[in-house]
């Protein structure tokens, strides 16, 4: 049953997990600030778990929360990666040709791989 304290914890378990997932992408992503992100997504997981347990929510609760954290920080990742590798193959995808210098602005032609 759901009522109005388990709301407030259950928004509070949601929004940390959701910036939690956000702070693993950036860590993964990011080299500038990595280390700062993976510090905020090890805080923001570890406020969930605290988050669940405080609610008096079981370990079965607290397993799927971190597995669904970890799976959607992973599935992205990877997600991420094929998206580069696609680009970097040129399967199909257009870019933006530098042109020649000249007197007036000429923006770049866009050229099939």
């Amino acid at each position: 049953m759901l009522t109005a304290q388990n709301l407030v914890y259950f928004v509070g378990a949601a929004l940390t997990a959701t910036l939690g997932i956000s702070a693993l992408w950036i860590a993964a992503t990011n080299r500038r600030f990595r280390w700062w992100a993976t510090v905020a997504a090890v805080v923001l997981v570890v406020g969930t778990v605290a988050i669940l347990v405080a609610d008096g929510r079981g370990i079965v609760a607290v397993a799927v929360a971190i597995f669904g954290m970890a799976a959607a920080w992973s599935l992205g990742t990877l997600a991420l990666r094929w998206q580069v590798r696609r680009v970097l193959d040129g399967a199909g995808t257009r870019y933006r040709a530098p042109t020649m210098a000249s007197s007036s602005y000429t923006p770049g032609r866009v050229v099939e791989r």
